[in-house]
């Protein structure tokens, strides 16, 4: 008997240390290969409209390591993506908010629509750098997108 990620099978002990190893290896290779990919720029002419999109789209409301790899993408390549394109990522991402606000003075949901707490701060960094200027609520002296009261700013 040996354990393997978590679980317990039976195998040789040398297998099971081989098949531990090569997931840490696939992990930690998959982690560079991500990491690499968020802090490369993009040539924007390359990249369709709609593929930005679809990534920023995919990745609202999730609570995994995706919101926060598609937060420093899109605030990496922010200056070079197409302004009709971010405006569009800054309106939808504004209504989230919205949503999310209400979601979450409500406090009857489990799932929000920007996902866990530590996702809204993620997508709060993304709304900052798309919200020029930033104001702030006279209630709480917060930007909008960290607010949790409940008036219409």
């Amino acid at each position: 008997m040996a354990k393997v990620i978590g679980r317990t099978y039976s195998l040789p002990a040398d297998v099971a240390v081989y098949i531990q190893d090569e997931a840490e290896r696939r992990r930690a290779t998959m982690a560079s290969v991500v990491e690499e990919a968020v802090r490369s720029k993009m040539d924007m002419d390359t990249v369709p409209d709609w593929m930005i999109l679809s990534s920023f789209r995919h990745a609202l409301g999730r609570s995994t390591y995706m919101v926060s790899t598609t937060v420093e993408w899109l605030l990496h390549n922010w200056e070079t993506i197409p302004e009709q394109t971010r405006a569009l990522i800054s309106k939808e991402l504004r209504e989230e908010f919205k949503k999310d606000t209400a979601a979450r003075a409500n406090g009857k949901s489990t799932k929000y629509p920007l996902g866990m707490y530590c996702d809204r701060e993620e997508w709060g960094k993304l709304l900052e750098a798309a919200t020029v200027p930033a104001c702030f609520c006279q209630a709480c002296k917060m930007p909008p997108h960290q607010c949790l009261c409940s008036h219409e700013d």
